[in-house]
């Protein structure tokens, strides 16, 4: 009962301390040379993975006092397979969504100057958020427990910790939580099936930066390119969320879920 109790308030702190990396971060825009322009957005983000690389691999070597190799943090890697299972699920998700929306594409203009912005903070938020939570707190809640509880616990928090980037109704919250711990699972499962989080970075940095060609219900003059659409239902647009929690993009994750778990059955027989 004590170690779970510890886990808990372990857990909470590693939360705390997230949060409150990602609440006082953006104030380096307050900067005057900075700003809270482009340059702001870049440097908070590449702040908030420097602060949670320093603070979580040291909270594991020195309190906790296990190798980070044992959280799956390891040196810098990338592998193939990896890559190529993140763009069958992009594929996936573009497919479905031309073949069921009536939609068309639209070029946008400055494309250097916001494709440079979205490419880094996507690289950085990927990052940070695979070393908090595939690294981190899910080592952490396996190492108390099990796997599973790692697995399962960790996508939760994922979930529920996004709800915090802005107010949203009931219908909403539901669909984020579900879309998002799908989405948990996922990178979860890629991390310990490629035993490294660089493969769940990898994977995390190409959804993200679907942003480049996003898939939108009205122009924003984000991006390379964005494909519009017309659709009332929330379950195909993902509501205030976007497309990142729509039932297409959940259907995508759980294809390459099934797929992951026959790998690691065949793999653990």
């Amino acid at each position: 009962m004590r170690k779970i109790v510890n886990l808990i308030l372990q857990c909470l702190l590693a939360i705390f301390i997230m949060t409150l990396i990602n609440g006082l971060t953006p104030l380096i825009g307050l900067i005057p040379i900075i700003g809270m322009g482009d340059l702001g957005y870049i440097l908070f983000h590449l702040l908030i993975v420097l602060l949670t690389f320093v603070i979580f691999t040291i909270w594991i070597s020195k309190i906790i006092k296990s190798d980070l190799k044992s959280f799956r943090i390891t040196q810098p890697s990338l592998n193939l397979s990896s890559i190529v299972l993140g763009f069958v699920g992009i594929g996936v998700i573009y497919v479905i969504f031309i073949v069921c929306t009536q939609g068309y594409w639209k070029i946008n203009t400055n494309i250097l100057n916001i494709s440079t912005v979205i490419l880094i903070t996507s690289l950085a938020t990927a990052i940070s958020e695979e070393l908090f939570f595939r690294g981190f707190m899910m080592g952490l809640i396996e190492k108390k427990t099990n796997i599973y509880y790692g697995l399962i616990v960790s996508s939760i928090i994922f979930s529920l910790l996004h709800l915090m980037s802005g107010q949203y109704d009931f219908k909403n919250i539901i669909l984020i939580i579900i879309g998002l711990f799908i989405a948990g699972i996922f990178y979860g499962l890629v991390t310990i099936y490629y035993r490294t989080i660089w493969a769940s970075i990898a994977i995390h940095f190409l959804f993200d930066a679907t942003q480049l060609f996003d898939i939108t219900t009205q122009r924003e003059n984000e991006g390379i390119a964005e494909y519009i659409y017309k659709s009332s239902n929330i379950l195909i647009t993902g509501g205030e969320y976007g497309s990142t929690v729509s039932v297409i993009t959940m259907f995508s994750f759980l294809l390459m879920i099934i797929f992951l778990l026959i790998k690691l059955k065949r793999r653990n027989e």
